[in-house]
């Protein structure tokens, strides 16, 4: 651009013609930076989109966690009174036999 300002009277191009390539040219350098970044923002929404599956994947992880966690609590809290009627239990007659060795 800067030679052909200098060359332009000498090629027979008028300053309007100079402008008009000068802004031909600026165009054309917008537009290849227009794709480029098209092209970078095509790379970091599929790169969000992986990011989003994988978040997805490990709520759902966390969720299955949480349910077997839960279920293992409920069966610990069931073994647990389970536990506590049999000594309950074996109390109960601990004491009758007691009472009967007394009587």
């Amino acid at each position: 651009i800067d030679r052909a300002r200098g060359g332009a009277h000498l090629n027979g191009m008028t300053p309007v013609k100079v402008r008009m390539l000068e802004d031909e040219y600026s165009k054309h350098r917008l537009v290849l930076q227009l794709d480029s970044l098209a092209a970078e923002n095509a790379l970091v929404m599929d790169a969000l989109r992986d990011q989003m599956r994988q978040s997805l994947a490990l709520e759902d992880e966390v969720k299955r966690l949480q349910r077997e966690v839960s279920t293992h609590a409920e069966k610990e809290e069931s073994t647990q009174s389970r536990l506590r009627l049999l000594i309950s239990t074996i109390r109960d007659q601990e004491r009758r036999i007691l009472r009967t060795d007394e009587d």
